[in-house]
């Protein structure tokens, strides 16, 4: 015959496990009601976008203007007269500052030179030594390759690579469904082993779950600039500001950018981590020469200049407005536009990672 004590019962009944729990907490967790968090409260996010015709001129860039165009960007969108006035406020001399590239394009639509001048004069205004100021994206030869020399910054300005300078933080990761091939760079990579957790039909490819961080944003850097650039992606459709940041700094992220994710939900939530969301002070796109298929790497035929940079404290309300830019130059040239192009950014705003409604945007524009 079943004992029927109050233990038996009230398993039964809850139909949860209760080894190792006491009793009263078990049931107070089981029946207390589900707290229902209300989404936040609409905001107006600032946007301010830079424009001149002068930026661009036949793939002939003026470093010039295109660092007074993100001067006056940044100046305006925290609401002071100068970058060097804003980065007062922003930052400590006592930081050690990342600038995130994006390399990608190679010296013509990587994150342009002036952009990154503009960044620089504005720490050293703020007090932050150049030799605590880190120029960094993913793989060195992709630095190199966009012109990213050490030897092209005085004063101590860091240039360094994740792969193969920093490495990445084995404490730090992102475990997702999908298994990823394991390649040069990422933390689990072995070539001396065929095998890490699992093998195709050939038996020679190194599988994994998991998704490490670059130790440049979790060790080495306290503060971040997102610097990203413009253009299409394969698989996700949108390189901006949220790929930037995210797979710019995360190995083994080729699984969840292609299909059947397209970047959702891996890019929101690895964004969602302190060490990328809490450090990030702000986001800049470079659009100024924008190549809208056959991306991230440059490509003469579907290359575009929009001469126009934006920035904003929300990626999601920048790879908003890049979307609409890339669709309008691929619809404007007769290029498809597929159904899966940049979902990942809705999908990141219905998770309150950002906004992309332009009704929810204070955009303020400027030609300069």
């Amino acid at each position: 015959m079943k004992n029927w004590s109050r233990r038996n019962f009230l398993k039964l009944a809850l139909g949860t496990p209760l080894i190792g729990v006491p009793l009263a907490s078990q049931a107070n967790e089981v029946l207390k009601p589900r707290e229902i968090k209300d989404p936040p409260v609409p905001r107006k996010v600032p946007v301010i976008m830079a424009t001149s015709k002068n930026s661009v001129v036949r793939f002939v860039f003026n470093d010039a203007i295109i660092a007074e165009m993100a001067s006056q960007a940044v100046a305006r969108l925290f609401g002071k007269p100068t970058i060097g006035e804003a980065f007062k406020e922003l930052f400590k001399p006592s930081d050690v500052v990342g600038l995130k590239v994006n390399a990608s394009g190679g010296p013509v639509t990587s994150t342009h030179k002036g952009v990154v001048n503009a960044m620089i004069s504005g720490l050293s205004q703020a007090g932050v030594p150049a030799r605590q100021i880190i120029i960094w994206d993913k793989y060195r030869n992709k630095l190199e390759e966009a012109h990213y020399y050490k030897t092209n910054w005085k004063d101590g300005v860091q240039v360094l690579a994740t792969s193969p300078d920093a490495g990445y933080d084995p404490a730090a990761q992102y475990d997702f469904e999908a298994v990823g091939q394991l390649i040069w760079g990422d933390h689990e990579f072995d070539p001396n082993q065929k095998t890490a957790m699992g093998e195709d039909i050939l038996g020679n490819r190194q599988l994994s779950n998991k998704s490490h961080f670059s130790s440049i944003i979790t060790k080495k850097v306290n503060k971040v600039i997102n610097l990203a650039s413009l253009s299409d992606h394969p698989d996700l459709g949108v390189y901006g500001c949220l790929a930037n940041i995210v797979i710019g700094a995360t190995d083994n992220s080729r699984r969840f950018c292609n299909d059947p994710y397209y970047g959702d939900p891996a890019l929101h939530e690895i964004y969602s981590r302190p060490w990328f969301r809490k450090k990030t002070v702000f986001h800049l796109l470079d659009s100024l020469l924008v190549t809208y298929a056959g991306g991230p790497e440059f490509s003469a035929e579907f290359s575009d200049h929009t001469n126009r940079i934006i920035v904003t404290t929300d990626p999601v309300a920048a790879d908003s407005i890049g979307l609409d830019i890339l669709s309008q130059l691929r619809t404007k040239n007769k290029v498809d536009v597929p159904p899966h192009f940049g979902t990942y950014i809705q999908a990141a705003a219905d998770q309150y990672q950002g906004i992309n409604n332009r009704s929810q945007m204070m955009i303020q524009e400027f030609d300069i």
